[in-house]
């Protein structure tokens, strides 16, 4: 699953704009750094499975255009769901 802040991804070329993806997670596990918009490797690793799962359920082969916010004991992302060709 490819997962980018880009819109645009150089050398692919999407076939279907699917919809918006969004996830949160909770910060249990690790959270946010020492700054609050700092977020941990483990926080990262739970949003990357839940973004891959929420977009196979749509048949998406990648997100674009990933915004992750942080809050104190959650953690939202929102991409794009797209098909590659």
């Amino acid at each position: 699953m490819l997962i980018t802040t880009t819109d645009v991804l150089q050398g692919a070329e999407i076939a279907e704009y699917i919809g918006l993806v969004a996830v949160r997670v909770t910060n249990a596990k690790g959270g946010i750094g020492k700054a609050l918009d700092k977020v941990t490797d483990t926080t990262m690793t739970d949003l990357t499975a839940a973004l891959t799962a929420a977009a196979e359920k749509v048949n998406a082969n990648a997100v674009i255009g990933l915004k992750v916010t942080p809050e104190s004991m959650t953690t939202f992302a929102v991409g794009t769901a797209v098909k590659l060709k």
